[in-house]
C-alpha cells in the first residue's frame, strides 16, 4: 500500500483526509501502519481526497501492481 507515499506528496495529513473523507483518523492510522486493509469505499474516499486513482493506492514500494 502507498498510502504514506501519497500523503507526503500531497502535503496532506491525516487530519485533512479524514476531514474530506469522514473517515476517523484513528482508522486512518492503521491503514498507513498496515494494521488494518481498508474496504473498497475506504479506498476510493481516500484516492478522491489525494486526487489519486485507485491504481496509484496500491502500487508497491517496489513498483509492482497489486494483481
Amino acid at each position: 500500500m502507498n498510502l504514506k507515499k501519497l500523503m507526503i506528496e500531497r502535503e496532506m495529513t491525516a487530519a485533512d483526509i479524514s476531514r474530506k473523507t469522514g473517515i476517523t483518523q484513528a482508522t486512518l492510522s492503521r491503514y498507513i501502519n498496515g494494521k488494518r486493509i481498508p474496504n473498497i469505499n475506504s479506498v476510493i474516499k481516500i484516492a478522491k481526497a489525494l486526487n489519486a486513482t485507485y491504481e496509484q493506492y496500491f502500487i508497491l514500494s517496489n513498483g509492482d501492481k497489486v494483481e
